[in-house]
Formats: structure tokens, sequence, C-alpha cells
């Protein structure tokens, strides 16, 4: 019934399930640039919408699948008519963003029903905010697990699946060796079974060595319920 996409954690996508196979109307981005967590669906997919700030990233198709470019309203409503895409998905966005929670309820809002949703984000603080991180804003911070399922629950999807990814340890040593973990099944099969394990360490604010080898992310697989109005 399910068709797992390739990319997982920091590469853009998680491994998750879609909509069964058959092709995919419309499908959203939040913050996607050039498109590039679609390419494994890209057969199924008829119109992509991605909606970002950016102007550096422009293309008007992603793999032949005819692609326009919105960009977000500052206030965190989005530009569309409700239950208008399929699909949307959101990978490691949600968490620069000031009001997750009206975001989340717009995504809703622009879902049809039994539609997909497919976030993942990160967990933990990013260290400590007070003082400059590298390659962090001032204001990027994961959400926390408990925070995470609260505004799912409040926006009105259900959880079809979700599971934890980006285990610090795995993504480290690959990287160290330049390869990039997520782009391959076996390493993602990895993260995913250590992330598992590791699962009950999920606090967030890691400032402990012990603390620090737990998953860095989570992932959901969100259905817009068909009764929803």
């Amino acid at each position: 019934m399910d068709l797992p996409l390739r990319l997982h954690g920091s590469e853009r996508a998680p491994r998750l399930p879609i909509p069964s196979p058959g092709p995919i109307e419309h499908a959203l981005g939040l913050g996607s640039a050039y498109g590039d967590e679609f390419l494994p669906i890209a057969d199924r997919l008829r119109r992509i919408t991605i909606l970002d700030p950016s102007d550096s990233f422009s293309t008007d198709h992603v793999a032949g699948v005819p692609c326009r470019y919105v960009k977000p309203r500052t206030n965190g409503d989005m530009p569309f008519d409700r239950e208008t895409f399929d699909l949307i998905t959101c990978f490691g966005v949600l968490h620069h963003i000031a009001n997750i929670s009206h975001v989340m309820a717009e995504c809703h809002r622009c879902l049809r029903p039994r539609g997909i949703f497919l976030v993942r984000e990160p967990i933990t603080s990013m260290g400590d905010w007070r003082r400059p991180r590298a390659g962090l804003t001032k204001r990027e911070r994961g959400i926390p697990v408990k925070i995470f399922h609260e505004i799912i629950a409040k926006a009105g999807f259900r959880i079809r699946r979700r599971g934890f990814c980006v285990f610090p340890v795995i993504t480290k040593l690959a990287t160290a060796v330049g390869i990039a973990p997520f782009n391959h099944r076996s390493l993602t099969a990895l993260d995913s079974i250590v992330s598992l394990a590791f699962s009950w360490n999920d606090r967030y604010h890691r400032t402990r060595v012990i603390e620090k080898f737990g998953p860095q992310a989570l992932y959901f697989v969100l259905e817009k319920p068909a009764s929803a109005c």
C-alpha cells in the first residue's frame, strides 16, 4: 500500500509512506528549495507548488513535473484555497518559524481529506541559543517531543506513523568519511534501528555526554481525517 521515500534525515526527506499507488494530483513543499525531496515519487506527481521565501531557488519543473514557487505571508497564512493539496512535505522547516501551531493549522486547512502531511523536525535545543552557534540562526531550535504531539493534535491531524531518526554518531562518522548517510539505504536503515533503540533518550537540553546519544529528530506521517471539515 505504501511507497517509501528513499531520502531520510538531513538529506531532505525521511523514509516515509505516502498515499497508496496512483497519481498524486498536487503536492506542496514547504521550504523545499529545488524540490529534491519529490524526486523519488516524481513519476506519480502531476503538479508541485513550493512555498519558499528565498529568491535563490527557481525552476519550472522537478524531473519533468510542472512546478511553481509562491512566497509565504509574514503572518504565517498560506495563500491557497482550502483543500488544495493531496500531499504536503515539510522537512526541517518548522523549527525556523515563530508560530508553528498556526502553520500546522494552515497545512491542515490546505490539505484535502485523507491527504498526507510528511514532516520531520529536530527535537533538541540544538545547543545553547544564548550564545552564537555555528551554522544556526539565533532563534533556531528544535521542537520538544511533547509539544510536537500537542501541536499535531490541536491542528486536527491523525498520526499514521512516527519515528525517531538522525542518530548523531552515525551522521558524524559517515560525514567524516565523505558519505551522505541518508542517501544510502543501509545507513538509513541502521539509523532507524539505532534511533528506535535510543528513543528513550529524548531529553531536549542535552548537556551531559550520555544525553547526546539519542535521536536528534522525529518524523511523522500525518493524515487529515476524511471527516475533517
